[in-house]
């Protein structure tokens, strides 16, 4: 009985090990991510022309990235069928 209790406890402490271990790559992989995905936004939010998302595709400046002054909208009107 003695090398089957050790053969348990062997194998339960690999297992418990393997575990941790997991657990700390899967933690680290996501801090990893998240400092990529915060490097992403803060070269986007710095300079956008330079990244894949770059500008608006509409024409309309975003404010204070190209001292343009903000695009004015006429005000929205009734249609004139109901005048």
């Amino acid at each position: 009985m003695g090398r089957v209790a050790k053969g348990v406890g062997k194998f339960l402490i690999d297992m418990v090990g393997e575990v941790v271990g997991e657990a700390i790559l899967t933690l680290l992989a996501c801090a990893l991510l998240g400092c990529l995905g915060l490097i992403a936004y803060l070269s986007w939010s710095f300079s956008p022309r330079l990244t894949v998302a770059g500008p608006r595709r509409d024409g309309a400046a975003r404010e204070g990235t190209t001292g343009a002054a903000p695009v004015r909208r006429a005000p929205d009107r009734p249609p004139a069928s109901s005048r």
